[in-house]
This record gives structure tokens, C-alpha cells and sequence, in this order.
């Protein structure tokens, strides 16, 4: 196979320059105040974290002696300015929400002493109504809890949880035991009058014949020759 020829080029071609595009920015030294900016930015959110850490462990604690002072003295200076509205602005109010908390716990307690008596004093136990069980206990807890303070609410509501799952399965038993054990039930007493009435028909009767001859006194032979026409007795 024939080569191909080479081609010449004229000197001046040879010698022409040809542009490259080269990076030639040379990044500058990072300066010791941005270096120090960076670095503080970094251990910012370090430093906010431990800040959050230990104000929420501050409030648990503040929101603990609330709970230790209604304990303590639940009638003193701040059991009386919840209760008329006026709590001084020196407490904090994760203390006083403490305070509240152990005050609704208390208000439950006292609750769940309430109910025997509500419960043996209630009428309505042996209503047809379904609704009548939780109109009673939604009344009686409404009657009882004075107070809307969603603090308090927050320390009575396990209380009152657990009640009414008792006070339910105290109703439910009730209502079994009187069904099996109580007075009959109209269907039951149909069925003791149905098998009265077919016991009684049961009963063997005395014949027609039979019953009339024991309703007739009984006569002597003298009796009943004299009873014959023409028959006379002598003397």
C-alpha cells in the first residue's frame, strides 16, 4: 500500500503562536477573623444545644419543687393565689405549673373517694337507658372538678381515666348480676304462666256420672222402698 505523502508546511506556519486557555486565579489565604467566624459558628450549636439542655433540665426541676410545695403546704401563700387568680410574678411558671399538677393529682385522689357513695346513692342503675351509665359519670366528674386550669386538668385526667374504666366494669358486673340473679325477666315470666296452664291442664278430672252421684246424699233401703209410689210403710 503507497504511503501518504507528507505534508509541508512553510516556516511561518511552523513558528505561529497558539493561544491555551489556562486557570491562573490563585485562591487568597483565608484570614485569621474568618477562620475565627467559622469557628465560632461551629461551636454555636454546640453552645445552643447545652443552652436548651440545661434550660429544660432547669424547668423539669422548677416544675419538680412545684410538686414538692403543694405537697408540703398545699394551703399556703400559692395554693391561695391560684385559687384566687393572683399568682406574684416572682414564681416561675414552671413551678407553679408543678404546683397545679400535684393540685389536680390531689383533686383526683379525692375523686375516686367520691365515687363509692355517687355510685351506691345512683337510681339509675336498673334504667333501660344506655346512655344512662355515662350521663351519670360525666355529671358526677363535672359536679366534682371545680376548675378549668388546663394545669390542674393535666394532674386530675389519669385519675379520672382510671376511674371510669372501673366505674365501667363495676356497672357491666352489676348489670350481669342482675340479670342472673335478679327478679325475672317478662320473657320468663310468659313461660312459668304457660307451663302453670299446661300443668293444670294435665290435672285427671272426675268423671260427669261420677261426680254427680257423690254430690246426691246417700239413702237407706228403707228410704228408697218408701220413695216408691204406693209403697207404704206400716207402724
Amino acid at each position: 500500500m503507497a504511503r501518504a505523502p507528507v505534508q509541508q508546511l512553510p516556516l511561518n506556519a511552523q513558528l505561529r503562536p497558539v493561544a491555551t486557555t489556562v486557570d491562573t486565579y490563585v485562591r487568597p489565604a483565608q484570614s485569621p477573623l474568618r477562620q475565627l467566624s467559622e469557628a465560632l459558628g461551629t461551636a454555636n450549636k454546640g453552645l445552643q444545644t447545652l443552652i436548651e439542655t440545661r434550660d429544660k433540665k432547669a424547668e423539669d426541676e422548677q416544675e419538680l419543687k412545684g410538686r414538692a410545695a403543694f405537697y408540703t403546704d398545699h394551703a399556703g401563700e400559692l395554693a391561695q393565689a391560684i385559687t384566687e387568680g393572683t399568682i406574684p410574678a416572682h414564681y416561675s411558671p414552671f413551678y407553679v405549673r408543678g404546683f397545679k399538677n400535684a393540685q389536680g393529682a390531689a383533686e383526683g385522689q379525692n375523686l375516686r373517694a367520691k365515687w363509692q357513695d355517687a355510685w351506691d346513692n345512683w337510681g339509675g342503675k336498673d334504667s333501660e337507658d344506655p346512655n344512662a351509665f355515662n350521663t351519670f359519670f360525666q355529671t358526677f366528674v363535672k359536679d366534682n372538678v371545680g376548675t378549668e386550669d388546663p394545669d390542674v386538668l393535666a394532674g386530675v385526667l389519669p385519675a379520672v381515666e382510671a376511674l371510669q374504666a372501673n366505674a365501667t366494669t363495676q356497672y357491666t358486673q352489676y348489670r350481669h348480676d342482675q340479670t342472673v340473679r335478679g327478679r325475672p325477666s317478662r320473657n320468663a315470666s310468659r313461660m312459668q304462666h304457660r307451663l302453670a296452664s299446661s300443668t293444670a291442664s294435665l290435672t285427671p278430672r272426675t268423671p260427669r256420672s261420677v261426680r254427680s252421684s257423690l254430690s246426691r246424699p246417700r239413702r237407706t233401703g228403707t228410704q228408697r222402698y218408701a220413695s216408691r209410689p204406693g209403697n207404704g210403710v206400716r207402724t
